[in-house]
Formats: C-alpha cells, structure tokens, sequence
C-alpha cells in the first residue's frame, strides 16, 4: 500500500481536526463524544477524503479494551452489586427493544429494505457506548445511581448485541427472514450471550476491584 504526500496530508488534517474537535468541546460545554460525532458526520462531507475500512479484529482487540476499560477503572464494585438486577433486565430488555424499534422504523421508512437488512441495522446501532454515556450522564447532573446503572448497562450489553447481530446477518446470508426463527435462534443463542454477558460483567468487576484497591492506597 503506497502512502503518498496527498494521504500524509489527509492523515495530518485528520489529526488537526480531531485535536480542535477535543480541545473545542470543553470551551463550548459540549460531551466530546457527542462533539466528535458530530464532527465526524461534518468531515465525512469533505472532498478529498480517502475510504478507511478498519477490520473488525482491530476494533475488538485495539480499539474496544481501551474504551471500555477507561469506563470500567472509575466504576464502582459495590454500585455495580447494589444494581445487578436492573443492569441485567438493561442490558438485554432495552437492547432487545431497540433492535426491534430501530428495525421497524427502517424497514417502514427505507424502501426495498428488508427485515433481515433492518434487524442487522437495529443490531448494530442497539447498545450504547459506555464512554459517552458515562461523561453525558456526568455533565447533565443525573443522579449517582441512575449513571452507575448506565454505566453498568453499558459495559455489558455488548453481548446481548453481537448474538442479534450474528443471528441477523445470519439471516442475511441466508437470504429469508422469519420472526420466529430469529426469536428461536436468539433464545438458542442466549447461552452464548450469557456467557459473553458473563465475561464482561466479569472483566468489569476486575477491572472496579482493581481501581479500588489503588485508591485504597
């Protein structure tokens, strides 16, 4: 892959913008999350701009761990505990909601879009991201408990996610769609949502023991 002046000189832009967009948003009182997605969209419109398609593998492995563990050091083990329960109906009712509602939606407002198409786009757009949950949460002044379930709903949803996801696309490739086979793979699929539910929830929990124990010292 040849990278040229031209590329060097989008790369650096890119660079220039993002440090503005991250310097500008605590001047104009705005979440940087919300900031950066903002401007993000506004970039996209830019001539000149190459394609850039990341691998998943990179996203889960360099990009994910870094996000979620940034949210997960300052979270609090014994708010985690005292709020497992509507952490848990969260992080599978409300991201099963939004699948459905966001998959609705698109199959009535787009047209020739499938159903299959609709839940791969409800899927994907379904579990928040715990980093810009936690800091809008943090800015408008919500209540404590309500942010310390946020963030826990956040930080495991993503597991209730991926099974939707594999099961939509799943339909994809088949290339037929049927509610209640989707609503069996799903419950099937449950196990492996727990478990990746699980290993979340687990790694969250390390990671809250690890940030009491150093501020403990």
């Amino acid at each position: 892959m040849h990278f040229g002046t031209h590329d060097q000189l989008v790369l650096l832009g890119l660079l220039v913008a993002i440090a503005v967009l991250l310097v500008g948003a605590p001047l104009l009182r705005v979440p940087y999350p919300i900031f950066l997605v903002l401007g993000g969209l506004a970039l996209g419109f830019v001539p000149g701009i190459p394609s850039l398609a990341l691998p998943p593998e990179v996203v889960l492995v360099a990009v994910l761990p870094p996000l979620l563990y940034s949210s997960a050091y300052f979270t609090s083990l014994r708010d985690l505990r005292a709020n497992a329960r509507s952490i848990g109906l969260l992080s599978i009712g409300l991201v099963l909601a939004t699948t459905c509602t966001v998959a609705v939606v698109a199959h009535a407002a787009i047209d020739h879009f499938s159903w299959s198409a609709a839940f791969v786009l409800g899927a994907v757009v379904s579990p928040t991201d715990a980093l810009a949950a936690t800091q809008i949460a943090q800015r408008l002044g919500v209540p404590r408990r309500v942010i310390a379930i946020i963030e826990g709903e956040s930080l495991v949803n993503d597991g209730t996610a991926l099974v939707l996801y594999k099961v939509a696309v799943g339909a994809v490739v088949a290339g037929s769609f049927s509610l209640a086979e989707t609503a069996c793979g799903s419950c099937g699929a449950s196990p492996a949502a727990s478990r990746s539910g699980s290993r979340s929830a687990s790694w969250s929990r390390r990671c809250a023991v690890a940030s009491t124990t150093r501020r403990s010292r």
